[in-house]
């Protein structure tokens, strides 16, 4: 059985971001394959960096080349904290 990952992510998230006040996310109202929602994680005290990471890529396997990856990934950038 495939793991719900919007849900593992999301308590990732409560558990290492905490304040939810920092997260924005950019959640996608209709797609023809998946469901895919865009965080964007502020920057605070102690993190010097923007996050931009996904959520949903994971809910379909990739084909990889070699048995020793993950058929199930997220997408995550670290940006400067005035990116905008």
């Amino acid at each position: 059985m495939i793991p719900n990952y919007f849900e593992v992510i999301e308590n990732h998230l409560d558990k290492y971001i905490g304040n939810r006040d920092e997260i924005i996310v950019f959640d996608e109202i209709k797609s023809p394959d998946f469901h895919l929602d865009t965080y964007w994680i502020k920057p605070d005290i102690n993190r010097n960096y923007s996050i931009l990471m996904t959520n949903g890529v994971s809910s379909i396997p990739m084909e990889t080349p070699e048995r020793q990856f993950s058929k199930y990934i997220e997408l995550c950038v670290l940006l400067p904290p005035n990116w905008l």
